[in-house]
């Protein structure tokens, strides 16, 4: 099993626990060796081998004995156990914004629902309006979530999105103030299908660039606006103009400057275990690298305030520069899945 795989377990143990209403710290135990285990730069079996992950602060003996089990067999005791006593679709619950363990819990314990569909069903019923501190106003709220749940779980087939990201970036790049527009994520590594759909700007004015994407014909909803360089919409379901079978996709478009764009462009188009490769190799040259450059370890100053002009930066204004840094050639997105 892969690295993933086993904090993937240890992370579902966390959330049944938490739905069950079992030891609260026992829960934050699993939950903490699962971000731990994500985070290792090398497989568990080798970390175990040489005793590397027994040291590690947050992994106790017990945890150990539970990664041995999921090595070998694909589950533990523990989790099988907790497994049985509820149908494995409660956690799905923990999707729906506005869930969390304690509600799961109420719900299952009154209603014995399993899934998001029953879920649906029970708040079109009438029967969740039933509930203790939930009433009607509580039912339309689940059912506005499962609707949102749905758009930002939905997949769109690769044509039909980079037709519609190209769409949201046609007007962009006749913007005076940018310099250059790029689709990123999976669209850009062209995978079969598509969740969110990702859009990097090159410009110093990131709020003329902002203002001009959330009023785009095509934009339903501003979802968030933070850090005054990144903006999250929703599309409308319908789109003129664009023959595609859907809309309401969700759109992140981010502003970065100029002198970061490479790395940036790197950094967002991923896959994530690309990404991690590229950071171990960085690591083992002396370079962090980030969305906002490749700096010098040896002499990055951590308070600089525009980490893009920091002394200790050696590369970051374009891709290529970024891979050449650790000594590879610059790899072609699609081949991004290390």
């Amino acid at each position: 099993m892969t690295n993933e795989a086993v904090a993937a377990l240890f992370l579902e143990m966390s959330e049944l626990l938490d739905i069950r209403g079992g030891d609260m710290y026992r829960a934050r135990s699993f939950r903490r060796a699962a971000r731990i285990i994500e985070k290792l730069r090398e497989p568990l079996a080798l970390a175990l081998q040489y005793g590397r992950l027994q040291k590690r602060r947050g992994i106790g003996d017990g945890t150990i004995v539970r990664i041995k089990q999921m090595l070998r067999t694909g589950s533990c005791p523990d989790l099988d156990k907790l497994r049985g006593e509820m149908p494995t679709g409660v956690r799905e619950l923990l999707a729906v914004d506005g869930l969390g363990p304690k509600s799961v819990r109420l719900i299952y314990t009154h209603l014995r629902i399993g899934s998001i569909a029953e879920l649906e069903h029970a708040a079109r019923s009438g029967a969740l309006a039933r509930l203790p501190r939930w009433g009607e106003r509580g039912e339309r709220r689940i059912l506005r979530a499962i609707e949102d749940h749905r758009r930002k779980t939905g997949r769109t087939p690769l044509c039909f999105a980079r037709r519609i990201g190209e769409a949201l970036a046609a007007p962009l790049r006749a913007l005076e103030a940018v310099q250059r527009v790029e689709l990123t994520g999976s669209s850009r590594r062209g995978r079969p299908t598509v969740g969110d759909l990702d859009i990097l700007v090159a410009s110093y004015e990131p709020q003329a660039v902002l203002s001009k994407v959330e009023v785009l014909p095509q934009v339903e909803d501003v979802l968030l606006r933070g850090e005054q360089t990144r903006v999250s919409l929703r599309l409308a379901q319908q789109l003129p103009g664009l023959a595609v079978p859907r809309g309401g996709q969700r759109v992140d478009v981010r502003v970065v400057v100029p002198e970061t764009f490479g790395a940036a462009l790197c950094y967002f188009t991923g896959g994530a275990r690309h990404n991690i490769m590229l950071r171990v190799r960085g690591n083992k040259r002396g370079l962090k690298i980030s969305e906002y450059g490749v700096f010098l370890r040896a002499v990055l100053d951590p308070e600089h305030p525009q980490p893009w002009v920091d002394p200790a930066r050696v590369a970051g204004a374009e891709e290529r520069e970024v891979f050449a840094a650790v000594d590879l050639p610059w790899i072609p997105p699609e081949l991004r899945e290390n």
